[in-house]
């Protein structure tokens, strides 16, 4: 559903908007939980390693884009 609601036009009504901010919100803050138990495991297993990255950090910089 947040994936439906980020691809939808900015909605006119203001209050509107600020619905669906909170849902946004709320579903960010349940994607990076879900990633944070993947990554870990994948870290605590090695993976990243064994898939060709130097380290979970190697792996989250190219395949994530991350800092």
């Amino acid at each position: 559903m947040a994936q439906e609601l980020a691809l939808t036009p900015l909605p006119d009504d203001v209050d509107m908007c600020l619905a669906e901010a909170e849902e946004l919100l709320f579903a960010r803050d349940r994607i990076t939980s879900a990633l944070a138990d993947r990554v870990g495991r994948v870290h605590r297993a090695g993976q990243a390693k064994q898939h060709g990255h130097a380290s979970t950090r190697c792996w989250l910089r190219t395949s994530g884009g991350m800092t």
